[in-house]
Parts: structure tokens; C-alpha cells; sequence
């Protein structure tokens, strides 16, 4: 009975939330049961703090992967939050089966250039020190991912602003590259440089020298190429800088 009541008010509040935008939005799909208005509280109050929409869906949906999670929950934001916002949303799985419970952090607009890929999975570090066997009760052990892992961290990336990751790992690059030609173009200048010419006749004896006519011909070369590859990874914000993700399985 309680299932039911549950899965009908997440319905109800889906609808409600394509009528009326929504904000910093406490969703509940799962028989998990948590302090919904003091959750909520603490979610208004870090929209306030950071000016991002920020949601948390708690829900026991048996996801085949992480990267279904991760799709799902982009979904979710984008019909109840809206694509075009600047936002959060964390999705937590809680149906209970080690190895198979995949979780999901998914950031919108200028959030993304904020809570990058890389910070999302700090933010998962912070939080999963509570998602542990440790924490037997369920209640207690959701409500601490949320309340002290992370929306702390979300807050504390909000006040540090965007990541200057990217652009720094780029200008490594460029200072490693021209290192590395430089290198190069002074080494082969080195290793070709010609010494001037001696005076044979000082050496040699005239009557015992023979001349033979000798020349290198190439018949083919060769020239290897190496596309160095710039890393994204999990350091920062996909699709333009509007769209960043993470996912994590326990």
C-alpha cells in the first residue's frame, strides 16, 4: 500500500511539476523512507547560496548500468527542472543490492562549469563515506550522503567558481610541445653539425691514394606521426560546457 502511494505521488508531483517550474525539489520513487521536509529545507536554502536548481531523487529503480543511471537521471532533470536551467540533480539508488545500486550526478548550464566531471567524483568521495555497510540504517544513511556529503560540497564549488582545469592542463601541453621541438630541431642541428674541412695531402701519401665515387640514395623515408590527445576525461564540463556528469556503483 505504501509503495503505491508513493509511486502515485511521485506521478502526481511529475505532473505538477510540468505545470508549475520547480526548484530545489526533494523527488521520493523508493520505500526508503527519509525526512522529506528537513531535506527539503536544506536544498532551498543551497539554491539560495549558490543560484543553482537543485534536485535529489531517491529512488529503488533497478538500473542495467551506471550509464543508465547517468541517462535517466538528465531525463528526469530535463522534464521536471527543465533543460534550458542552470542546475543539479543527484540520483541515488537505493533498491539495495550490492554491486548492482548505481548512482548519479548529472550538472546543467553554467552549473557544469562549476561541478565539473572531476569534482563530481569528489563530491561522490564525501558522500559515499556514508553509503557504507557501516550505516545499517537506511534513513539515516541517505539523509547523511545528502545533508553533510553533498550539498556541502556543491556549496563549497559554488564558492570557488568555475574549474581552471582545462585551460591549465592545456597550457602544459602547449609549453611540453614547444620543449619538446625545441629539442628536437637543437638535437638534429647537433647531430649533423660538419667540422671544417682538413687538408688531406698533410696525411696522405699521393701515390697511394685511389678515388672511388660513392652516393647514399634513399629509396624511400619514412616519417611517423603521433596524434597527441588532449585529455577530458573526468576534469571538466561536456557538450559546450552545458552538460556535465558522473556515476558511481555500490
Amino acid at each position: 500500500m505504501l509503495r503505491m502511494f508513493m509511486k502515485a505521488f511521485a506521478i502526481i508531483t511529475a505532473v505538477f511539476c510540468l505545470i508549475i517550474p520547480v526548484s530545489a525539489e526533494l523527488f521520493l520513487d523508493t520505500e526508503v523512507e527519509v525526512n522529506a521536509d528537513r531535506l527539503e529545507s536544506f536544498l532551498q536554502t543551497t539554491e539560495k547560496e549558490t543560484g543553482f536548481k537543485i534536485a535529489v531523487l531517491l529512488t529503488d529503480i533497478r538500473f542495467p548500468s551506471a550509464l543508465d543511471a547517468e541517462t535517466y537521471a538528465e531525463l528526469f532533470y530535463n522534464q521536471n527542472i527543465g533543460a534550458g536551467t542552470s542546475g543539479v540533480i543527484l540520483l541515488l539508488n537505493t533498491h539495495g543490492i550490492t554491486g548492482q545500486m548505481h548512482d548519479a550526478i548529472i550538472a546543467k548550464g553554467y552549473a557544469s562549469q562549476v561541478i565539473t566531471d572531476s569534482r563530481i567524483q569528489r563530491i561522490f568521495d564525501n558522500m559515499y563515506r556514508y553509503l557504507t555497510d557501516e550505516h545499517d540504517n537506511d534513513i539515516l544513511k541517505y539523509e547523511q550522503a545528502i545533508l553533510d556529503g553533498f550539498i556541502p560540497s556543491v556549496i563549497h564549488y559554488a564558492e570557488k567558481g568555475a574549474s581552471r582545469n582545462t585551460g591549465t592542463i592545456l597550457l602544459v601541453i602547449l609549453v611540453a610541445d614547444i620543449i619538446i621541438v625545441l629539442g628536437f630541431v637543437f638535437g638534429v642541428k647537433r647531430a649533423y653539425k660538419m667540422n671544417p674541412a682538413k687538408c688531406a695531402a698533410n696525411y696522405l701519401n699521393r701515390e697511394s691514394i685511389y678515388y672511388r665515387q660513392k652516393s647514399d640514395t634513399y629509396i624511400r623515408t619514412y616519417v611517423t606521426q603521433v596524434k597527441i590527445e588532449s585529455s577530458s576525461g573526468s576534469g571538466g564540463s561536456r557538450g559546450g560546457g552545458g552538460r556535465s556528469s558522473g556515476s558511481r556503483t555500490r
